[in-house]
């Protein structure tokens, strides 16, 4: 028999069954399968929002599968996260994902430094009633955590509430407007931010050569088109050749000196040497002859009042003079009883 040939019954016929026989109508009034739908809705109500949660205060997190809770932005941009912007937390922190064969909310730690921490509404910790009890040790991955309702789980110190329902959401964990709901991707701000360089063919853009020099070039006339409006390109103005201003004023002026230590200026060599006249010497002051003090002058009569006289010196007792003004014996022998008073 070749190969592909189908054989058959030896009497012609075939076995039937009905339950294989297509039951009629449109293709279109067959539905379509869908996945099961979760029975729970989860949602995180932030406690206290503050700087490191964002603005929002309330995580959908029942619309995926799976949602991770971390400091960084998912590389990807694929999966959800909460975004925590704490040093305290994990680039990827924690995962909270529907466990389809429990059909629970269940999360796991991924090995963070500080851990995460559940405090269950039924039971609480006696060691940490604030923070409950640590899913694993630090750089440790933990076991899946079955969650509850209305429990705290804490990421470093941001703390959530758990919010499982299974009908309706209640008033608390349902936002009212846009901004009570935390993001679970990238805004389109950020993502804007994170866009790449504009390519060469970009009228704004201006590649630059590997070679250092040419880079620097380019460089500079890009600023100076940017200072300049009118300058562009080609329209950039050429450098000036360098210009020694040295042999200038050297060829204009052939009588000055040389700039070059040690060389013979033109001058020296054309002219003969003159000698330099300097200036004569100051002629030093004299002061004016010596005048007698006048009778009426303060001194001269404090000075008479001490015993001195005309024509005496003071303080050389070879010349006649006093070495003492004031004379302690005379005013002790009772003749004066002090200076400028009377004699008795």
């Amino acid at each position: 028999m070749e190969p592909g040939v189908l054989t058959g019954p030896e009497n012609g016929t075939y076995d039937h069954d009905p339950s294989l026989e297509w039951p009629g109508g449109e293709v279109d009034e067959i539905a379509t399968p869908k996945p099961p739908a979760r029975s729970q809705i989860l949602r995180f109500v932030v406690e206290r929002p503050s700087s490191v949660t964002g603005s929002g205060r309330i995580a959908l997190v029942d619309g995926y599968n799976e949602v991770q809770i971390g400091r960084d932005v998912s590389p990807n941009n694929q999966t959800p996260r909460i975004r925590i912007k704490a040093m305290e937390v994990s680039k990827l922190h924690a995962t909270v994902y529907w466990d389809s064969q429990q059909k629970e909310w269940a999360i796991v730690d991924m090995g963070s430094v500080h851990g995460t921490f559940v405090c269950s509404a039924s039971v609480q910790s006696p060691t940490s009633p604030d923070y409950g009890q640590r899913l694993s040790t630090s750089r440790t991955a933990s076991i899946p955590r079955r969650l509850s309702h209305l429990d705290r789980i804490r990421f470093g110190t941001a703390g959530m509430t758990v919010h499982i329902h299974t009908d309706l959401a209640c008033e608390e964990c349902s936002p009212r407007h846009l901004k009570d709901e935390i993001p679970l991707f990238p805004s389109a701000s950020r993502s804007a931010s994170n866009s790449p360089l504009p390519t060469p063919n970009d009228s704004h853009h201006q590649p630059y050569a590997k070679d250092p020099r040419k880079a620097l070039t380019a460089l500079k006339r890009n600023l100076l088109a940017h200072h300049n409006p009118s300058m562009s390109g080609s329209a950039v103005r050429e450098v000036k050749p360098y210009v020694d201003r040295s042999a200038r004023r050297r060829a204009l002026y052939p009588s000055s000196a040389s700039d070059a230590p040690g060389i013979s200026s033109r001058r020296q060599s054309t002219e003969p040497a003159t000698a330099i006249s300097l200036p004569s010497r100051a002629i030093e002051p004299v002061s004016q002859a010596a005048t007698p003090l006048p009778p009426s002058n303060i001194g001269r009569l404090l000075l008479l009042k001490q015993g001195w006289h005309p024509g005496s010196s003071l303080g050389l007792s070879t010349e006649g003079g006093i070495t003492e003004p004031l004379d302690g014996e005379a005013m002790a022998s009772g003749e004066r009883r002090g200076l400028g008073m009377p004699k008795r």
